[in-house]
């Protein structure tokens, strides 16, 4: 299925939308940050001791709509599921296939003006894509029986402004239930429209925008999946074999600075100077982070052992064993073989929970939380708050304090 893509529990992060800006879903990155390198004390100590008719009630003229810039879809998590080649391709070909022009020319405006990256757009791609399948199926106008072979590109503009507000939710009831989709990837989907709606009024080519009033469901709040710090330890306690020391620096690096997937595999020899160390994140946004003394260390045992290539990843950081740039799919390979190996499960345990591993780890030994957020790359507090969430040692110590806790062994004593 085209709309396939999973979201992982952790990956959405804030229950309160706030679709003026999309800032739901954490895409943009802010620029290049710095913080105290004495935060890396903190660090240290974390890894050493480790998406009818015309309905005018709903449709709202776009002019009545203060003039905000209209606003990206954010991608999903770094684990998403879609193949980066299949997208990569789709982009520098600049065809998408199946939508209309004026739906084609919001992605080429995603691509060169809001300077979204391939995949960001490519998923933008395939939730306008399933949208207008159905559209066109809706309002009858098409013959294809087959709906992932339906060809929506000549699906006018004036139907997509004449769609009422209960046309939009049944098509979120269509992708529940024809198309498998959860909470997580109707409000994604809901997020594409609103946004894609705004660039039409902006635009004008459509003066009413039924989307202004769609409600997203409500997303249910999870804490996120982390390891212990003893589980820390022991993961890399369990690292061998002939690549110990760059499998090393790459764990030692998740658990440190609570790097993206993405962020970690596209790490260049030259992104490093120093204990400074500059991630090129999502949007393409570049930030800085600092290198504790563990990554240090851990950084130069693996440069030892590096192997000098001459092709064109050469200046890439981590090398595989064919002498090209590491894959995302090699490194979640490795960590989920070290999870299995320390006796942790990998069911429960991936690459991105070594992210909130760091970052949990880093607020409950007194990083503030805005640090954190620049540490981890989030345009939003609110993204970075899961976080702050109390531990279960906490809690338990907590009610072990309550005074009526020793109220029988008073009466026992009387």
């Amino acid at each position: 299925m085209d709309d396939s893509r999973s979201f992982k529990s952790d990956d959405i992060v804030s229950s309160d939308l706030n679709f003026d800006d999309h800032s739901y879903y954490d895409n943009l990155q802010p620029d290049s940050v710095s913080f105290p390198s004495n935060n890396s004390t903190t660090s240290d100590f974390i890894i050493n001791s480790v998406e009818s008719e015309f309905n005018t009630d709903h449709s709202v003229n776009c002019s009545t709509v203060n003039n905000k810039s209209s606003s990206d879809l954010k991608q999903s998590g770094p684990d998403a599921v879609f193949s980066t080649s299949s997208s990569t391709a789709l982009i520098q070909s600049k065809k998408f296939d199946f939508i209309p022009e004026f739906a084609r020319n919001y992605l080429f405006y995603l691509l060169n003006v809001r300077n979204l990256s391939d995949k960001t757009v490519y998923e933008y791609y395939l939730d306008l894509r399933t949208f207008f399948r159905y559209v066109v199926q809706l309002k009858n106008i098409t013959n294809e029986d087959n709906f992932d072979l339906i060809d929506a590109s000549k699906c006018p503009s004036k139907i997509i402004e004449n769609l009422s507000l209960n046309d939009l939710y049944t098509y979120l009831n269509f992708v529940r239930e024809g198309r498998e989709n959860g909470i997580r990837a109707r409000m994604r989907k809901i997020s594409s429209l609103k946004s894609f709606y705004n660039y039409l009024c902006k635009n004008s080519v459509i003066d009413l925008n039924p989307t202004l009033y769609l409600e997203a469901p409500k997303n249910p709040k999870r804490l996120p999946v982390n390891l212990s710090l003893e589980e820390s330890i022991k993961l890399l306690q369990s690292i061998d074999g002939p690549y110990k020391e760059r499998n090393y620096a790459i764990i030692t690096l998740f658990l440190n600075c609570g790097l993206r997937l993405s962020e970690l595999v596209g790490i260049n020899l030259s992104s490093i100077n120093g204990n400074v160390l500059r991630i090129v994140g999502k949007g393409n946004k570049e930030r800085i982070v600092y290198l504790n003394q563990s990554c240090v260390d851990a950084l130069s045992e693996y440069l030892k052992v590096r192997p000098e290539i001459e092709s064109k990843d050469r200046n890439a950081m981590f090398i595989s064993r064919e002498g090209r740039r590491i894959s995302r799919r090699m490194v979640q390979t490795l960590v989920e073989n070290y999870i299995k190996k320390s006796g942790l499960d990998p069911e429960i345990y991936s690459t991105h929970k070594l992210r909130h591993t760091a970052a949990t780890l880093m607020y409950q030994n007194g990083v503030d939380v805005r640090v954190l957020q620049e540490i981890l790359g989030h345009e939003n507090l609110g993204t970075t708050q899961i976080y702050t969430h109390i531990s279960n040692k906490q809690v338990e110590n907590a009610l072990e304090s309550n005074p009526l806790n020793d109220l029988n062994n008073k009466h026992d004593t009387d």
